[in-house]
């Protein structure tokens, strides 16, 4: 299952980029021991599903009317389910645009592909209206496996409201059906192309400045 216009390609070993209609959103590297990641974002992400209105928001009253909602922008939506609060919450990664993951914790949390707003902003501040009205509309997540976790596709807005507001987001998963896996493509030039796109796309990034040392 894949996020039209998104996909996910791979350098060596160690190496992923994902891309949205061509433009460079995330780089990831393992480490050389597989204890983590580290990430970095480049702020270029759109979400593939139209803007979610107040009107909606009263609306629709559950998860099926939602992924009903979803699947609009996106077909064929399989696989949603709730996740558990700790996703969003100490295994966020609020961090941005660089951040680490750390496997040997059991990290299996949420990566907004933008910045969060702050809750301040004005969207924001509708939606933090509907959060204490108790009709927030959920987050949609994409689960990618090769960071064993969750993208955050849409809903940057909604979980700064719900942040804000000190409750807590629904979400709706996005994940493999039963007889499909994440694919993933070669990247063309392989790991001496991700240097390249990385450095020009993140110059101050060191991507092997592991938190362990």
């Amino acid at each position: 299952m894949s996020v039209p216009g998104v996909r996910w390609e791979l350098a060596g070993a160690d190496r992923m980029l994902l891309r949205q209609d061509g433009r460079a959103v995330l780089f990831a590297r393992v480490h050389p021991s597989r204890y983590g990641v580290r990430l970095f974002r480049t702020g270029a992400f759109r979400s593939p599903v139209e803007p979610v209105r107040a009107g909606e928001a009263r609306r629709i009253t559950t998860a099926e009317g939602w992924a009903y909602r979803f699947g609009g922008s996106w077909p064929r939506l399989p696989g949603v389910r709730k996740l558990p609060a700790y996703c969003l919450t100490v295994d966020l990664l609020a961090d941005f645009p660089d951040a680490e993951l750390d496997w040997c914790d059991g990290w299996n949390g949420v990566v907004p592909l933008r910045p969060l707003p702050s809750p301040d902003d004005g969207r924001v501040k509708s939606y933090r209206k509907l959060a204490r009205a108790g009709v927030l509309p959920p987050l949609l997540l994409w689960w990618a496996s090769n960071l064993d976790g969750y993208l955050l596709v849409d809903g940057h807005s909604r979980l700064a409201a719900a942040r804000a507001e000190g409750s807590s987001a629904v979400t709706l998963a996005v994940t493999p059906g039963e007889y499909e896996r994440t694919r993933a493509q070669p990247l063309r030039g392989g790991t001496a192309e991700w240097d390249r796109l990385a450095a020009e796309a993140a110059p101050a990034w060191d991507s092997t400045d592991w938190a362990d040392g």
